[in-house]
């Protein structure tokens, strides 16, 4: 099975939150992975939140990223995806954050 994943799973595979045995389920499973490249991005500034906080040390958000950028996830490069993103973001209102997303859900088995 192919699973598009947004930062909030990816999250979830470092750091211990409501749903984490669920998102770990999709990593060690059998399935494709696949998201838009800013990601990691995204994932990154929750870990640098979490260290700010205490609720995670850096070297954890440290070896996260070295983790994500051994290839469990097939990154969809970003750049591509945008003018989908904004064509949806205009039609719908939302944020393109959100939107990257979509567009990524569509392309996917083209990066896969």
């Amino acid at each position: 099975m192919r699973y598009l994943v947004d930062a909030s799973v990816v999250v979830k595979w470092f750091s211990e939150e409501e749903q984490s045995d669920v998102a770990n389920e999709l990593l060690t499973g059998e399935h494709e992975l696949c998201a838009p490249g800013f990601v990691l991005v995204e994932a990154e500034n929750v870990f640098w939140k979490k260290v700010r906080s205490g609720q995670m040390f850096a070297d954890s958000a440290d070896e996260a990223l070295l983790l994500l950028s051994t290839g469990a996830i097939e990154l969809c490069p970003t750049p591509p995806l945008l003018p989908r993103a904004l064509e949806m973001a205009n039609q719908i209102g939302h944020p393109i954050y959100d939107c990257l997303y979509i567009a990524a859900a569509e392309a996917c088995p083209l990066f896969l």
